[in-house]
């Protein structure tokens, strides 16, 4: 393995941990505790050296992939301005079917590291 394709593996890795830190916060928060601001908080705590720039993207695969559902007009895209806006920090999320599947182990997606 060269060192392009172990840098491409150790970004998985981390991009992988990322997705299974946001699955895990949404999945222990109660539906009414699960908005953005919380699932951010809890993220960036126990990720400990994550930018929210990282929370971000792997908000947008679980939003693409159908796991998580942002209910907002406007998005992932929400989510940087949920840091200083506390108006943001009350846009909810939800688990979907197939986030819950994904939670239980009934499906697997190599990109969410559960």
């Amino acid at each position: 393995m060269d060192d392009f394709e172990m840098k491409q593996a150790i970004a998985r890795q981390r991009f992988a941990e990322v997705t299974a830190q946001i699955m895990k916060a949404c999945d222990s928060l109660s539906p009414a505790e699960r908005d953005i601001r919380t699932v951010v908080s809890v993220c960036k705590s126990s990720l400990q050296t994550d930018t929210i720039y990282s929370i971000q993207k792997g908000f947008e695969y679980l939003t693409s992939a159908g796991y998580l559902h942002i209910e907002h007009e406007q998005g992932v895209s929400c989510i940087t301005k949920a840091q200083t806006s506390f108006s943001f920090g009350n846009v909810r999320i939800s688990v979907t079917a197939q986030g819950s599947r994904l939670l239980l182990g009934v499906e697997k997606d190599k990109l969410v590291g559960l």
